[in-house]
């Protein structure tokens, strides 16, 4: 679920709706104690938000890199 929220001057409104995401991702060695990881994730509704009113579409993709030190 998926809970989305506005404040416009002192007056809120929410919705929540059905959310999903994919995530995927690898890992590249740098040595036996270090990997570099890099990930796509995307989010997003199944039906449009109703606020104040409106129709509002939600999606989100996002890249993400790391660095994974093993001890």
């Amino acid at each position: 679920m998926i809970n989305f929220e506005l404040n416009d001057n002192g007056e809120k409104d929410d919705d929540t709706v059905f959310g999903y995401q994919l995530v995927a991702g690898v890992g590249f060695s740098v040595n036996k104690n270090v990997t570099i990881d890099l990930s796509y994730r995307f989010q997003g509704v199944a039906e449009d938000l109703k606020i104040y009113a409106a129709d509002v579409e939600y999606m989100s993709s996002n890249i993400m890199a790391g660095l994974r030190f093993n001890f």
